[in-house]
């Protein structure tokens, strides 16, 4: 996978710019794929369901509200790559970031925090979450790369 989000801005007028700022903390620092979204509370149980079906060529979008946790560390990760993931984007916390940083999949958080999450099994897969000045439909494309994130309602010629 060889392509620039900013050579793809310059070429597509028609796609949206995340606008906020992520750390990268896997070992994967570029990729695409089609979105997958899930918006939680403080329970990671539907970011666990999403990683458990196929991820071929998915990127899972995880929208965090509530307190102040980590939704995904080193076991999610593994079960993502296990499951053929391209990626997490987390607009929130996640934990485990030195084992996280040897694993193939791209990871991008807020931050960092080492208190997991709580279980209660809330949380809505599927549906558009919007955070970083953008709204984030299920089946659009997101690429990532060291300059940015765009999404884009079409796959973009790379």
């Amino acid at each position: 996978m060889d392509f620039s989000t900013a050579d793809l801005c310059d070429a597509h007028l028609d796609i949206e710019v995340f606008e906020g700022s992520l750390i990268s903390y896997g070992k994967k620092e570029i990729c695409t794929g089609h979105i997958v979204t899930v918006e939680i509370e403080e329970d990671n149980s539907k970011v666990i369901e999403c990683l458990e079906k196929e991820g071929k060529g998915k990127i899972l979008i995880v929208d965090v509200l509530g307190e102040l946790c980590a939704v995904v560390g080193d076991r999610l990760a593994g079960i993502a790559i296990k499951n053929g993931w391209e990626g997490i984007v987390v607009n929130g916390y996640i934990r485990d970031t030195k084992a996280l940083k040897q694993m193939d999949i791209g990871i991008w958080a807020k931050g960092v925090f080492p208190r997991r999450s709580k279980k209660t099994a809330e949380g809505i897969i599927g549906n558009s979450v919007s955070f970083g000045g953008v709204t984030f439909e299920p089946e659009s494309y997101l690429y990532i790369d060291r300059d940015g994130i765009i999404l884009s309602k079409k796959e973009l010629n790379l």
